[in-house]
């Protein structure tokens, strides 16, 4: 009578083991979400993609396909708007861009978003400029924050303090601006409203 219940204790262990592992793997599966179709995926996407994974700091970033919004923005660095009307900014990763359109006055001033928690300082780095923490670089400058001049970060009118790490949304009107501590009204104002009739058209 022992020996059958040490074996049926033994057969009952060993068939929960294999419960919870597979539970497990289920678990892990699931959390981890589709992946991307590498197919449609800038060379960008890939590599900053995977590094990012590797280094555990992508757990919740969004695939590809699973957004599909667009927000007006302007940079301005010591008051001179930096142009992105320019091929070599145009979807240099297919999670968040800037690309062509019909519309010339369109072209560079609205981001185009298709997938969940792209922040923008992974679409800034995609067309090689960066934004974090308290500097912003562009053409191998870093326009940082110190005593005389402040990198900021307004969305829909209103100082945002993520700076880089912020994750754009619908609609959005978005301004980097980085200068002396001034007015920055003719800056906000220069923001255009065509992610709305994006949004409309396509």
């Amino acid at each position: 009578m022992g020996s059958s219940n040490n074996n049926f204790l033994i057969l009952s262990g060993a068939v929960l083991a294999v419960v919870l592992i597979g539970a497990g793997f289920y678990f892990l599966s699931a959390s981890a979400g589709p992946e991307d179709d590498r197919s449609k995926m800038t060379a960008f996407d890939i590599l900053r993609t995977q590094s990012l994974k590797s280094e555990g700091k992508c757990a919740f970033c969004g695939t590809l396909g699973t957004n599909h919004e667009h927000a007006d923005f302007k940079v301005y660095l010591n008051n001179e708007a930096i142009n992105f009307n320019n091929p070599a900014y145009f979807v240099k990763s297919s999670y968040v861009h800037v690309e062509s359109g019909e519309n010339p006055a369109e072209t560079g001033n609205v981001i185009h978003i298709h997938a969940r928690n792209r922040p923008l300082w992974f679409f800034f780095e995609s067309i090689g400029m960066s934004f974090k923490e308290s500097c912003f670089g562009f053409n191998s400058q870093l326009y940082c924050s110190n005593s005389g001049n402040k990198l900021r970060l307004f969305v829909n009118g209103v100082e945002n303090s993520q700076l880089g790490n912020y994750v754009p949304k619908n609609l959005d009107k978005i301004l980097v601006s980085y200068g002396e501590d001034s007015d920055i009204g003719e800056q906000l104002q220069s923001i255009t409203s065509y992610s709305a009739r994006t949004a409309l058209g396509d």
